[in-house]
């Protein structure tokens, strides 16, 4: 599932909120969530996070885990299902189709109490597989999807030393087999 302009949706007045919550005296909470946001419709007034600010991501993930969905979240954990989020996109697993049926019905009821909004385009399942940030996965496996590999293929025929190291070692993470591929492309087979 990914949240739709997420950072968009983090307003200043969010980050001011969760910042007290992790124990910030109010003065400088409201300073530092004044220095975080931008006012992205001038002259509206209308301040959120961008994105590129070095403490976005942090901030907005704070805002999150102290809303009603990261509630939601942490409880579906703590209910035994596999909850994984980054930044903006929410995967949660499960051999159980029906409770993650009821899982994204739920989170789709924490989203609309916390002012998120999901997008449609980019949500996928409940499904035995999918796919995100260029990889598909379920049920006990991982791979990365053939156009990303095929783009790797091309920067390992072309990079330098370190290029195809942070390569292997990115694909190797996720597909071992994948990377053996790409090493022996790279003349690293048997190394």
């Amino acid at each position: 599932m990914d949240l739709k302009r997420f950072f968009e949706q983090i307003s200043r007045s969010r980050v001011h909120r969760s910042l007290l919550r992790i124990g910030l005296p109010s003065d400088e909470a409201f300073e530092m969530a004044c220095d975080s946001v931008v006012d992205k419709h001038p002259p509206h007034r209308n301040f959120s996070i961008p994105f590129g600010f070095v403490q976005s991501p942090l901030l907005a993930s704070l805002v999150l885990a102290h809303s009603a969905l990261g509630t939601r979240l942490a409880r579906l954990r703590h209910d035994g299902l596999r909850v994984s989020v980054y930044v903006d996109d929410l995967t949660i697993s499960s051999d159980d189709e029906a409770s993650l049926t009821e899982a994204v019905n739920t989170l789709q009821v924490a989203a609309d109490s916390s002012n998120f909004e999901f997008n449609d385009a980019k949500t996928q399942g409940p499904a035995p597989e999918v796919t995100s940030f260029n990889i598909r996965f379920g049920s006990g496996r991982m791979e990365i999807i053939a156009d990303r590999m095929a783009e790797f293929e091309v920067a390992i025929r072309n990079g330098s030393e370190w290029t195809i190291g942070g390569i292997l070692g990115y694909v190797g993470a996720v597909n071992e087999l994948q990377a053996e591929e790409l090493g022996e492309i790279a003349g690293l087979a048997g190394d």
